[in-house]
């Protein structure tokens, strides 16, 4: 999601992968820190700092080389122990 809007949806692991794989041609390299967690029984939620490199110029967007930094809440799902759903909400 980005401003409330849902930008990308997965539906399954190769669906999710191919997400990744996407983010992984933008960028050089994506730095995660761990800032917080809060794990119930049904979800998982974990709180990221998120610096990100950028190895080239992207669209109407940074130039290569730029640094941009990013909270991200990721929210895990879980039905009968496997992940149902993973959201990923986005907060500058």
């Amino acid at each position: 999601m980005k401003n409330g809007e849902i930008i990308e949806l997965a539906f399954g692991i190769e669906e999710f992968k191919s997400i990744l794989d996407f983010f992984n041609i933008e960028y050089q390299f994506i730095y995660w820190k761990i800032m917080n967690h809060n794990i119930k029984d049904e979800f998982a939620e974990v709180i990221v700092r998120q610096k990100i490199f950028f190895l080239e110029d992207i669209p109407d967007g940074p130039k290569a080389w730029d640094v941009q930094e990013q909270i991200s809440k990721i929210v895990f799902k879980f039905e009968k122990l496997k992940i149902k759903n993973i959201s990923i909400v986005h907060n500058k």
